[in-house]
């Protein structure tokens, strides 16, 4: 009787932990916030339990930086046939609403076609750490993204520096494999003049002679690199083009005391430039660059008499802005400091009042940077100006260049232009198609099919129209 009752007490006891069991774990799978595929067993077939990636957060619950790469779903609609459409923000995007893609994603749903072949995901990032730390992060995102969308190549969209991280990302080849095409948004895949920092100093000293302009634009760069002093490690210059002239120590007194060292062999950014070397195919990248049309852009520099009568607009429409924190006026502001970089050259008066070599820039990226130009191009004639813009669609290693004149860095998310100037905009690479929003070019270059990238390297974009 009372063995009976043992097994009895046994029997109930081992059935009472197997269902509690199975209630924690059924609970835990609907508490994970992401897709998770099962295991199947040998000679078993594997199932795949269908998650949801959470949707984002609002603007308040975006305060702290991650401290992981995040993956989020646009909406809690299945996924069904549809391809994963990721979405990877620039600088600061990680604490915006929508991570800054409102208006793309806006535009881009009102489109059925759309609809009908992507499903939206948001990646987001820690833009105030190194590319090197979100890097695996952000690797182990994009595969588990695939598996859990069913194994579906993975269309990805990225703006400014989100653009370096996906392209530093494809060192792993299964990552690689994963992501199908790439549309990168002003990225500086060789870095920017701006983060060098006692280079874009010197050039201030060189090109400004008012001292309290010379220390306010010293002292407004400083304070912005103290908060973001990864980007002057990860995304300085490469130096491909041997721009960056070897000065030394410099210093001047007078109201400011700005000084640095403008040192080759320090500043070249040998780092970004081993990502470039990447064997990697390049042909699934779409890549827009842009710049503000400025005297330095164009074939004739201005003079000092024409400064000097433009000088009360420039400093009511860009100044004052700028100071007060205006994103366009603060591109504006930083397009013509890059535009006049002092830079290595055999020309003396070229080296010493600045060469505009970079002036065809959104504010942030060269256009030689943003379109993802291969090295031995970039250590070719400098593409300086309008007129040679032509230059580059013979260079192209990429599977679509576009040009875009008279845009910021910014425009490519928020269509701004400056007054007067209409939203549809020309692919300067294509000056006879049509002309098209920025969103409208977007559009097009999402639903190219990748095998017809594979085959434009006679023609970068698209034909006439």
């Amino acid at each position: 009787m009372l063995s009976r009752t043992l097994i009895a007490a046994l029997t109930f006891s081992v059935l009472s932990v197997t269902n509690c069991l199975h209630a924690l774990a059924k609970e835990e799978l609907a508490a994970q916030p992401v897709n998770a595929v099962t295991a199947a067993h040998p000679g078993e077939i594997s199932v795949t339990v269908a998650r949801t990636y959470p949707l984002p957060p609002s603007e308040k619950e975006l305060k702290i930086p991650p401290s992981t790469v995040e993956i989020y779903q646009y909406d809690e609609t299945p996924i069904g046939n549809r391809a994963p459409f990721l979405m990877v923000h620039g600088l600061r995007g990680e604490f915006r609403e929508g991570f800054r893609w409102e208006m793309v994603v806006e535009n881009l749903m009102k489109r059925q076609e759309f609809r009908d072949k992507f499903k939206i995901y948001f990646a987001r990032h820690n833009t105030y750490v190194l590319l090197e730390t979100n890097k695996k992060q952000f690797q182990q995102a994009v595969k588990e993204l695939y598996q859990t969308t069913g194994k579906k190549p993975i269309t990805v969209m990225a703006l400014s520096m989100g653009g370096n991280l996906v392209q530093e990302s494809l060192e792993d080849l299964e990552v690689q494999s994963d992501i199908e095409k790439i549309i990168s948004l002003g990225t500086p895949f060789h870095g920017s003049p701006l983060f060098c920092f006692d280079w874009l100093r010197y050039s201030i000293i060189r090109n400004h002679s008012v001292p309290w302009v010379r220390g306010d634009l010293a002292t407004s760069y400083k304070l912005y690199f103290r908060l973001h002093p990864n980007l002057l490690e990860d995304l300085r210059w490469d130096n491909t083009d041997k721009g960056i002239p070897q000065i030394g120590k410099f210093s001047t007194w007078f109201p400011f005391h700005i000084t640095g060292e403008v040192d080759l062999k320090r500043m070249e950014n040998k780092r970004i430039a081993r990502f470039n070397d990447l064997k990697i195919d390049k042909k699934k990248f779409i890549c827009y660059g842009g710049y503000l049309l400025t005297p330095y852009a164009t074939p004739h520099t201005p003079g000092h008499i024409t400064k000097a009568i433009k000088w009360p607009w420039w400093f009511a429409t860009c100044t004052v802005p700028y100071h007060l924190g205006f994103e366009h006026p603060v591109l504006r502001a930083l397009n013509f400091e890059m535009g006049r970089m002092v830079v290595a050259s055999s020309n003396i008066k070229e080296a010493l009042r600045g060469s505009s070599r970079y002036a065809l820039n959104d504010g942030i990226t060269p256009l030689v940077s943003a379109l993802y130009l291969p090295d031995d191009v970039m250590a070719q004639d400098p593409i300086a100006r309008e007129p040679s813009i032509s230059k580059i669609r013979r260079s192209i290693d990429i599977g679509r260049a576009r040009v875009f004149r008279q845009i910021d860095h910014i425009t490519f998310v928020d269509n701004y232009r400056p007054h007067g100037y209409p939203k549809e905009l020309r692919d300067e690479l294509n000056p006879s198609a049509k002309a098209r929003t920025i969103f409208d070019w977007m559009f097009l270059d999402i639903m190219e099919s990748p095998s017809k990238l594979a085959e434009s390297n006679e023609e970068p974009a698209i034909k006439a129209e």
